[in-house]
């Protein structure tokens, strides 16, 4: 009992230290870029967009370090599946969603084909270097599109709304540097504690890595 009183405090730690370190890194990398001159357009499709997946970038990342290949997957695989199923549900059980047809006609076939791709690559079980090499590059194609689309659309819309430098932004500048180094350790030790506790778990109860990943993880 002992043992799985731990564990359990291991995966929750790790989860409530994955949950306050990307808010701080989202927080100081947002202004921290916005005090560096960079348009609060792009600061919008970068910064914000990719600091909302770096925890479960990281959970992967020490998972696949740790050689736990069925969490770094079952985590991608089990977050995209919360995503849609239970987020996007439970959105519009509360609220009927009213969606942009620009949506639906440019992301949601890039969604069908990145799963079809994911499933592609799978066929071996193995994902190599460089098919890791080769969904990196996707990824910054992606951005870099979504920004010269958005900016092509709507050169004049380039603000964000919510996204204003502070008037003392000198006195801020060393504050934004330092939610930044807090939420990259943060989510470090998140991370850490969150893969140690489930492979205890798993290994405990007999489940396979991949079962954890997709369902706790």
């Amino acid at each position: 009992m002992p043992e799985l009183l731990m564990i359990a405090l291991y995966i929750t730690g790790g989860l409530v230290l994955l949950f306050f370190g990307a808010d701080w890194l989202v927080q100081g990398a947002v202004t921290l870029a916005l005090h560096l001159g960079l348009s609060p357009l792009i600061v919008g499709l970068t910064v914000v967009a990719l600091g909302t997946s770096v925890p479960e970038a990281l959970v992967s990342v020490q998972a696949a370090i740790g050689h736990q290949g069925g969490i770094a997957l079952g985590n991608v695989i089990g977050s995209n599946i919360l995503n849609i199923a239970l987020i996007l549900g439970l959105s519009s059980l509360i609220l009927p969603l009213k969606v942009d047809s620009r949506i639906v006609k440019a992301d949601v076939p890039l969604l069908t084909g990145a799963t079809f791709m994911l499933v592609v690559l799978l066929e071996d079980f193995h994902i190599s270097r460089m098919e890791g090499a080769f969904l990196l590059l996707c990824i910054v194609f992606y951005v870099a599109g979504n920004i010269m689309t958005v900016k092509r659309t709507s050169p004049e819309e380039d603000k964000i709304e919510g996204m204003e430098i502070p008037e003392d932004s000198g006195k801020t500048l060393w504050r934004d540097v330092g939610f930044l180094i807090l939420g990259i350790v943060t989510l470090g030790f998140g991370a850490n504690f969150l893969v140690t506790g489930a492979v205890d778990l798993a290994r405990i109860f007999g489940l396979s890595e991949a079962l954890i990943g997709l369902t706790i993880v």
